[in-house]
């Protein structure tokens, strides 16, 4: 019972996944925003991070330290 579906029902339906993900990005943009940000902040806050880790700064402190070292956006 191996039956395989026509191509264009494939296709169809690889369509409309594709549509689907285009809606719901469109629809969750305000909150995947800042949560793109935030990962694109951290990735590059985290070379500083380990580098005061590596100079025996307790871990409370090299996170105060980071946070306080990322700039400010301007508005």
């Amino acid at each position: 019972m191996n039956q395989s579906l026509p191509l264009t029902v494939k296709r169809s339906i690889e369509l409309l996944g594709l549509v689907l993900i285009a809606l719901v990005i469109i629809y969750l943009q305000n909150i995947l925003t800042p949560m793109l940000m935030a990962l694109v902040a951290s990735v590059a806050l985290l070379p500083v991070y380990r580098f005061l880790i590596r100079k025996k700064v307790p871990n409370s402190i090299s996170i105060f330290l980071t946070i306080m070292l990322m700039p400010s956006p301007s508005i």
